[in-house]
């Protein structure tokens, strides 16, 4: 199942939050004056209803030293991200790939007690592959003052905003590091195994803060999940199809 031109897998964990260590550059990184003016034209002319233009963590460099995952991030924003999207080989061409966006994702693939697989297909609304397959997540906020994120914390956010679940519903464990393909964007994959079964899941769920990012939300099991990701291979998202396959191998190998 696993697609080499859908996404690369950059490193493998599992890792705790003790194992994650990040340093933090507070600034955004200086762009040539002439890729900023296109980004502020692309952003003008977005139409969409919630876009919002918040501050990100970009991921500029990443290693894996003493058991530990090492990520260097630094400031950005969504409308960097929008950009870098849409226009892959215009930046690469005329600027370098150092340019890309590289807003580092977060996506947790949420397992419900009845070994449920919970998928959302994303609303028509939202600035990434709109109308895809996904699963929740979304991206590190950067912080206001000079501390460093924490991707546990961020991913645990995610799960509130969308899914409604406090942070002790589910075990969490970062299991890998991926890069989608087509925009190049890395992505943090984690597994997330819910206490709750899924009628209870889908209640909260319909309280969420940011339901209305998905317009679907619907669960398989995963002998269904591994049929239904090959019938509908391209309506998935980049990072939501690397993030299902490395999560099958990881219950694969620990169950």
């Amino acid at each position: 199942m696993t697609d080499k031109k859908i996404f690369r897998v950059l490193q493998k964990g599992p890792f705790s939050g003790e194992k994650v260590r990040i340093k933090w550059n507070p600034n955004f990184k200086p762009l040539p004056e002439n890729l900023a003016a296109e980004i502020n034209n692309f952003w003008a002319q977005q139409q969409r209803p919630h876009l919002f233009n918040g501050q990100l963590a970009r991921l500029d460099s990443w290693s894996l030293s003493d058991g530990r995952l090492q990520l260097h991030l630094r400031r950005s924003d969504y409308r960097t991200l929008l950009y870098s999207n849409a226009h892959i080989k215009k930046t690469e061409s005329e600027w370098g790939a150092d340019y890309f966006s590289r807003a580092l994702g977060i996506s947790a693939v949420l397992i419900a007690a009845d070994a449920q697989i919970i998928l959302i297909r994303r609303s028509k609304d939202v600035g990434e592959f709109p109308n895809c397959f996904d699963v929740f997540g979304g991206h590190i906020d950067a912080p206001s003052d000079s501390d460093a994120p924490c991707v546990y914390k961020s991913m645990e956010k995610e799960l509130a905003e969308e899914a409604g679940l406090a942070a002790s519903d589910f075990e969490l464990r970062l299991i890998g590091l991926i890069e989608a393909v087509p925009n190049r964007k890395p992505e943090l994959v984690f597994c997330a195994h819910c206490k709750l079964n899924l009628p209870k899941i889908l209640e909260k769920a319909s309280n969420a803060k940011d339901q209305f990012e998905y317009s679907e939300i619907f669960a398989l099991n995963r002998s269904q999940l591994e049929d239904f990701m090959q019938k509908n291979t391209s309506a998935f998202s980049p990072s939501a199809f690397g993030c299902l396959v490395i999560t099958s191998e990881f219950l694969q190998k620990n169950r």
